[in-house]
């Protein structure tokens, strides 16, 4: 049965978000769906198979699902997330299904860090701002932390070339 802008399988008695796949004239592809808020939303894929189409709408229907239970998304899901550009994160997050990814310098972070940790002496905090100094001083004050995190070996080759020795 068939109720606005959800599909109840009457005989589990579970609810499906529904989300639908349309072509534009000049052949991008789009995924359209209801956000929480009750406004029709979309999502410009551009020139994909519709294969790739299936597969994202599968996931944006699960976010949705996720988003309307008020729970964490399934690994599977969370796995796919995790892989994907700024520019497609970008585009989830401006329709509400996840939240907007903040860019987090070294700096702030280290610096947060520091001042998060009351518990320490103030030989601990003294270590803590000489690594502090070292990893400002090797990456850069504004160096993005997700840039480090997600190739941790490349600034590794560059200060010891020979790491396969190691």
């Amino acid at each position: 049965m068939i109720t606005g802008k959800y599909v109840v399988n009457s005989v589990q008695g579970s609810t499906k978000t529904m989300a639908s796949i349309s072509c534009a004239a000049d052949g991008k592809t789009m995924i359209q769906f209801t956000g929480i808020d009750g406004r029709r939303r979309t999502i410009r894929l551009g020139h994909i198979s519709q294969r790739m189409a299936e597969f994202t709408k599968a996931r944006i229907e699960s976010l949705l699902s996720s988003s309307l239970v008020g729970c964490s998304p399934d690994p599977e899901v969370s796995r796919w997330l995790a892989s994907l550009g700024d520019v497609m994160l970008n585009k989830l997050a401006a329709v509400g299904l996840i939240p907007k990814r903040q860019v987090v310098t070294l700096k702030n972070f280290i610096d947060g860090y520091i001042q998060s940790r009351i518990d320490v002496k103030s030989g601990t905090r003294e270590s803590y701002v000489h690594v502090r100094n070292n990893l400002i001083e090797y990456f850069g004050e504004n160096k993005i932390l997700r840039d480090i995190l997600m190739n941790p070996l490349a600034h590794r080759e560059q200060a010891f070339p020979f790491s396969y020795l190691v």
